[in-house]
Parts: structure tokens; sequence; C-alpha cells
């Protein structure tokens, strides 16, 4: 999936239309070339099987120099329009105090890393873990992503 959403190539037609290019990821062209091959999905297999994949997409160092790690962890009785709500606000806020959050979805996504750090944190039981956040200060100039005109999008 996320192979489908690079943008590369300044070549590339989306380049500047939608997904994660380079200049939003603030890749140099050396990191840019080895996106290009590495993480092309041959190729990234055979490195997956060598054990060697993570190293390529792990976060490990981004995480362990945050300022710090934000559960957010709403009510469970909270319908998903409100949990989203609410977490869309806390993340404006984060930005609005010159702070950068980094959601880390997955850790909630998978249902035993997501327990593993309810236990871990004491969450109380009427609550969930949601999401989590890896903290930091923002950039002093933050890339653009491009974006689908809005226009085209509603119908």
């Amino acid at each position: 999936e996320l192979w489908q959403w690079l943008r590369l190539s300044p070549r590339d037609p989306r380049y500047h239309r939608d997904g994660l290019n380079a200049e939003c990821l603030a890749l140099s062209s050396a990191e840019r070339a080895a996106a290009q091959l590495l993480l092309r999905p041959s190729v990234f297999h055979l490195l997956g099987r060598a054990g060697l994949a993570r190293h390529l997409v792990s976060e490990a160092a981004q995480v362990r120099s945050a300022l710090a790690l934000l559960l957010f962890c709403p009510r469970r009785s909270e319908s998903a329009f409100d949990v989203g709500r609410r977490m869309y606000r806390l993340w404006l806020e984060l930005t609005a105090a010159g702070l950068h959050g980094a959601p880390m979805s997955a850790c909630a996504d998978d249902p035993a890393t997501r327990e593993a750090i309810e236990r871990r944190h004491g969450v109380p039981p009427d609550r969930r873990l949601a999401n989590l956040f890896r903290v930091g200060r923002a950039p002093a100039a933050v890339p653009v992503s491009p974006r689908v005109p809005a226009a085209e999008l509603l119908v």
C-alpha cells in the first residue's frame, strides 16, 4: 500500500497531486534514489525475507528521541465519529502549541499491541487506546503534502 502512495520522482504525473512525495517526506536526493529502489515491492519482499526490511522503515530512532509519547484513550462508549473529532482536535492543539504529533496508528490497530500498551500504562477498563502520538518540536519549515483538489472530492 505504501508503494502505491509514494511519489518519489518529480516525473510522476501525480507528484504534485496526491500521495507522499519526496519533498513532503523531506527525503534527500540519495534517500529518494534509495527509496525508489529498495521500497519497490519485489525488492522490499526480498529484503524482508533476509530480515533487512525492518531497518529501512524503522522509526525506532525517532521514537527514542521524541519529547513524549502521548496515548489517546477515549471512553469505550464514544462513537467512532466523536473519537475521530477529539483525536483531530488534540492533534491541532499540539500543533498550535508548537509541537509536532506523528500518529503511530499501528500500535492501536493491532489488538495484541494495543492490549499490551493498555496494560503497561494502566489504561482504565472504560477507556481504550485509540491512537498513540510521537510528540516532538515542530520543524521550522514544514513541507506541504499534495492533495487532490476538494472540488474533485465533493459530489
